[in-house]
């Protein structure tokens, strides 16, 4: 709901401040998420609000770079080069992803008790 309801605001947003701002401003929001996730609370109440909040600020990360770094691509590559360089974007989310799933996937069948 979030990300449905921001993007058209960050993707005009970025059309005027520029497409990096917004990325980097995305990205920032996920690392805190991140940071607040990994720290251990008990279940209760306030943990139940924690967690909304940080699937909302998940939301305004999605909103801010998903959308944005398509567009950023566009921008780069120009209008003959739009389908390789998008081909090469995904690849390489493509390779990122199945690399740290890999990793993680070792990472937890190493340490996990």
């Amino acid at each position: 709901m979030i990300y449905m309801f921001l993007s058209p605001i960050t993707g005009s947003l970025s059309d005027r401040v520029g497409r990096k701002p917004i990325i980097i401003s995305g990205l920032s929001v996920l690392l805190f998420s991140c940071v607040i996730l990994a720290i251990p609370f008990t279940p209760s109440l306030f943990s139940l609000v924690v967690i909304i909040i940080i699937y909302a600020l998940f939301g305004f990360y999605l909103a801010s770079v998903d959308p944005i770094s398509r567009a950023y691509i566009a921008d780069l590559a120009g209008k003959n080069k739009r389908g390789r360089a998008y081909g090469y974007y995904y690849l390489s989310v493509g390779l990122i992803s199945l690399g740290e799933s890999l990793l993680f996937g070792f990472i937890y069948d190493t340490i996990s008790p």
